[in-house]
């Protein structure tokens, strides 16, 4: 599942509430922003910063994609959440 982060909107060093492991979080974002594109002055970046692979790299779309589950699984935590609420009230 792919991440709502990008280049222009990186993710956060610490974690948004709701994440399951927060250490986990830290590591995931690490990698992901070693995995960037280099930036070359002038000139459209097209490799990886960390492995030099054509961007985005296999390397960064994982860590993409756990990023993106870690999110995705808050966003369920939230809606459930707000589901038992409004049973609560009912």
């Amino acid at each position: 599942m792919r991440s709502p982060f990008t280049l222009d909107n990186p993710p956060p060093e610490e974690p948004p509430q709701g994440v399951l492991v927060p250490s986990l979080w830290r590591v995931q974002v690490r990698w992901w922003k070693r995995h960037t594109p280099e930036k070359r002055p002038g000139r459209k970046p097209v490799n990886c910063r960390d492995c030099k692979q054509v961007w985005p790299c296999h390397s960064w779309a994982a860590w993409d994609g756990q990023i993106g589950e870690a999110c995705h699984h808050d966003e369920m935590s939230r809606r459930a959440t707000a589901a038992e609420r409004q049973l609560e009230v009912v």
